[in-house]
């Protein structure tokens, strides 16, 4: 994010448990009303309960703040990650992004709920330039920097974006590990709140919940 326009993107894999997944699951959502993307990762579905509808609902009350909506959702979601990591006994993770315009600034609220609890440190309120990521292989978001958010046009960042993602599935892949994989979808959204989507590098429709 810099301070006239954010990019936000995802790639579209949906692991299980038993070590399954899913290449088809969409991960950014747009609401060009309230001027807002948004992207999640890590626990987003437990005991058949999809938290992305549960997410979208909170995120699309056009009544509650912003801030009431990060704290109604850490809320929610520290006793899910808490009882995932008791019954597995390994770290679990819920990370959400949301890109927002306030009083025409563009500003991104984190949040990170890990085995229970919710980091002050990260979860808060972000401006001006501003660079996060999430998952595996988050050392390689330095790809990306501010140089390249100043000089390059938004269809080369946007496609700057693409390619960083495309390249943390390849570097997954010589893990061998399937926690990344299939579609990448990156969203813009500018400080007048105008909000473009792309997938796989193209201009295309983001599916609405």
């Amino acid at each position: 994010m810099k301070e006239d326009i954010a990019y936000l993107g995802a790639d579209s894999r949906k692991n299980f448990t038993d070590g399954s997944y899913s290449d088809n699951h969409q991960k950014i959502f747009i609401n060009r009303n309230l001027k807002m993307v948004w992207t999640m990762t890590g626990i987003t579905e437990y005991r058949n309960i999809n938290y992305f509808y549960i997410v979208n609902m909170i995120l699309n009350n056009p009544k509650a703040s912003m801030l009431k909506k990060v704290y109604t959702i850490q809320d929610l979601m520290n006793p899910i990650t808490e009882k995932m990591h008791q019954e597995t006994q390994e770290d679990s993770y819920f990370d959400l992004f949301i890109t927002t315009v306030e009083n025409g600034e563009l500003v991104t609220y984190t949040i990170e709920s890990k085995n229970g609890q919710a980091d002050e440190k990260t979860n808060r309120r972000h401006w001006g330039n501003y660079l996060e990521a999430s998952g595996v292989h988050t050392d390689m978001r330095y790809r990306v920097n501010e140089s390249d958010l100043i000089e390059l046009s938004e269809i080369d960042m946007t496609q700057k974006v693409n390619n960083l993602i495309s390249d943390v599935i390849e570097a997954n892949k010589k893990c061998k590990s399937n926690t990344v994989g299939g579609d990448i979808y990156v969203a813009t959204i500018d400080n007048k709140g105008n909000i473009f989507t792309y997938v796989n590098g193209r201009n295309s429709d983001f599916r609405i919940m």
